[in-house]
């Protein structure tokens, strides 16, 4: 269970309005208007560029339980034994939600990216 206020930690999901944002950029603000996902590369045989309607849509939608966590989580106490660099968090940068939305794998077979030439390759990743 995560930190939670008020005396609510008896639950696994965080709210929303608590989950943690912390990344290494800044957070773009997207229009769910004008936003599009571009898919491409030398693995993709039919390059797209997907609305977030079209994405919602054209595809199966899943969920799951997903919990990320800093890994500075704790970092006050690592402080207390030997000074490391970075913010010091407590015990609460971390989240669990539920996620839902549709699979990369589904988004790059649909492209064409097959599974067979992907394990042929070193170093294959996927560049967001």
């Amino acid at each position: 269970l995560v930190a939670i206020p008020n005396g609510r930690s008896n639950c696994f999901l965080t709210p929303a309005n608590l989950q943690i944002t912390r990344n290494h950029g800044s957070v773009p603000k997207l229009s769910w208007d004008t936003h599009r996902l571009g898919i491409e590369g030398p693995l993709v045989d039919s390059p797209v560029s997907l609305s977030m309607d079209a994405l919602t849509t054209n595809y199966p939608t899943t969920e799951f339980p997903v919990t990320i966590s800093c890994c500075g989580n704790r970092r006050k106490e690592m402080n207390m034994i030997k000074q490391t660099i970075g913010f010091n968090w407590g015990i609460g940068a971390c989240g669990t939600m539920v996620y839902k939305g549709v699979l990369l794998r589904d988004l790059l077979v649909s492209v064409g990216v097959d599974h067979e030439s992907v394990a042929d390759i070193t170093g294959t990743h996927v560049e967001f």
